[in-house]
C-alpha cells in the first residue's frame, strides 16, 4: 500500500511512502479511532478522484474520456445490480453531485449492514472461534477419507 498520509485532526503528520509504515499510520488511526483519541489519519493515493463539472453522460461512449465518471457509475452499477447503461438512463444528464450523493447513498445502504456484522462478531470472538472450530471439523470428517487413501499410497504409517 502506498500513498500520501494527510492529518486530519490533531496529531503529527506522517508522510511515508513504504507499505509498513502506511500499515503503522493506517493501524494508528484506526487504534485511535476505536478509542476515541484525537489523532486519525487518513490515506490519500495519487491520482485523486477530481471534481467534474460537466453533467453525467446519458450513454457508455460518453464515459470514455471520464475514467473518473466511469469508475464511479460501474460502481454503482455494481452496487445496484444494474448496468451502466441503466445507470446511465437514470442519472445521465443531470449534475454530476447528484449522481455522486446517490452513489454515497447507495454504499452506506450496502456496506452498514456488513460494518454492523463485523462489530458484532469482534465483539464476540468466541463466537467466531466455535465456527471456525466447526468448519474444522467438518471438513476433517469429509477429507478423512481422501487422506486415508493418501496415506495407504504414500506408506504412512496410521496411528491406531
Amino acid at each position: 500500500m502506498t500513498g500520501k498520509i494527510r492529518r486530519v485532526r490533531s496529531g503529527p503528520p506522517v508522510a511515508e511512502s513504504s507499505s509498513a509504515a502506511s500499515y503503522s499510520a493506517w493501524t494508528q488511526a484506526s487504534t485511535a479511532s476505536a478509542t476515541g483519541m484525537s489523532s486519525t489519519y487518513s490515506f490519500f493515493s495519487e491520482p485523486r478522484a477530481k471534481t467534474d463539472p460537466e453533467p453525467l453522460p446519458s450513454e457508455e461512449k460518453g464515459l470514455e474520456a471520464r475514467p473518473e465518471a466511469d469508475n464511479l457509475v460501474g460502481i454503482y452499477a455494481a452496487l445496484s445490480g444494474r448496468s451502466k447503461a441503466d445507470v446511465l438512463g437514470e442519472f445521465g444528464g443531470g449534475q454530476f453531485s447528484n449522481f455522486k450523493n446517490a452513489l454515497v447513498e447507495l454504499c452506506v445502504a450496502k456496506l452498514s449492514p456488513i460494518a454492523s456484522e463485523m462489530k458484532r462478531l469482534v465483539a464476540d470472538p468466541g463466537h467466531v472461534d466455535a465456527i471456525l472450530i466447526d468448519g474444522a471439523d467438518r471438513a476433517r470428517a469429509i477429507a478423512a477419507e481422501t487422506m486415508k487413501a493418501t496415506k495407504d499410497i504414500v506408506g504412512f504409517v496410521r496411528r491406531r
